[in-house]
């Protein structure tokens, strides 16, 4: 039987055999713990990453300017701008952009266009672009508020007004609550860019020449308010086949015509002339029948298609 000192032996022994244990499995998982840090960074040298670039990928995503900025000109600022192309494409409006693909798009080159023809594709801008714009229309551009297709842009648009009653109609309501013309809301707006589209309401009721004339009127006015100003007028745009079978005052040969008396009174005018139609039509010539449910108005979708040919039609400033 062994005495009480040599049990206080065995004890000491025991417990200096648990502390070497532990120890061992600490060191252990330090030992693996380093192992996966060195691992790691020997992984993102060789994919050319820094720990700067996970927070830049971060601050693109958030919002923030002032890391964005500081994105190096690689791929970290490439991949991002494609990414946020990416989602505008996959979410159908959403027209959100990194402040470094903006940039980029405003510097692109505008087209060198001529006066009554329309305006040539050019490098793309982005929503910016449209920042100090205003839209001039009837129910259509309406539809640019409705869905809001161009958050920072000005709409000055009324359903149901046509290149007559644009002169006098008081359809325009301003911050305060007053009610204006059309030319009145323009001049307290002061765009340096206005794109104009009328016709939708017109082309039923209006001969070309007199249709012609009015909105030449409203053209000689715009410019005398704004000298300085981009005037781009817009094509009328096509309705669908169905539409203009069975409704003549609509039919899309006519809106072909009235569209040609357009590019004329633009070279006369000298104002530029954008094809939106034809990023529009379908094999048929026409707006494609599931697009509309009335054959003439459209939802996002078109909207979309519409403003992508904007951003790729502009002129050099």
């Amino acid at each position: 039987m062994p005495t009480s000192r040599g049990r206080g032996k065995v004890y000491r022994k025991r417990k200096k055999d648990n502390i070497s244990i532990i120890m061992a499995i600490v060191l252990i998982a330090i030992l693996i713990t380093v192992a996966i840090l060195i691992y790691t960074v020997v992984r993102d040298l060789s994919k050319g990453n820094s720990p700067s670039d996970d927070t830049s990928s971060m601050s693109s995503t958030t919002g923030n300017s002032s890391q964005t900025s500081a994105l190096p000109p690689s791929s970290s600022s490439q991949d991002t701008a494609s990414t946020s192309s990416g989602e505008d494409a996959s979410s159908g409006g959403n027209q959100t952009e990194s402040s470094s693909q903006s940039s980029s798009q405003e510097q692109s080159p505008g087209a060198n266009a001529q006066y009554g023809e329309p305006v040539p594709a050019s490098g793309a801008v982005g929503d910016s672009y449209f920042a100090d714009a205003a839209f001039i229309g009837d129910s259509l551009t309406d539809g640019i508020k409705l869905y809001s297709v161009m958050k920072d842009t000005t709409v000055l648009s009324n359903t149901g007004i046509n290149v007559e009653t644009i002169f006098t109609k008081e359809c325009i309501e301003m911050d305060d609550g007053r009610e204006l013309t059309m030319l009145d809301a323009l001049k307290e707006v002061n765009p340096k860019k206005i794109y104009i589209m009328l016709g939708a309401n017109g082309i039923a009721w209006f001969s070309r020449t007199t249709f012609v004339d009015y909105y030449s009127e409203f053209i000689d006015q715009v410019k005398a308010q704004h000298p300085n100003s981009i005037i781009y007028v817009q094509s009328i745009l096509p309705v669908t086949k169905s539409k203009s079978d069975s409704d003549s005052r609509f039919a899309n040969s006519k809106i072909d015509e009235f569209n040609q008396g357009l590019m004329e009174m633009c070279k006369e005018k000298q104002v530029y002339y954008v094809n939106v139609a034809e990023a529009l039509k379908d094999a048929n010539g026409a707006l494609p029948e599931e697009a509309s449910l009335d054959g003439i108005h459209f939802g996002v979708d078109t909207y979309n298609k519409w403003f992508d040919y904007l951003k790729t039609h502009t002129v050099s400033e």
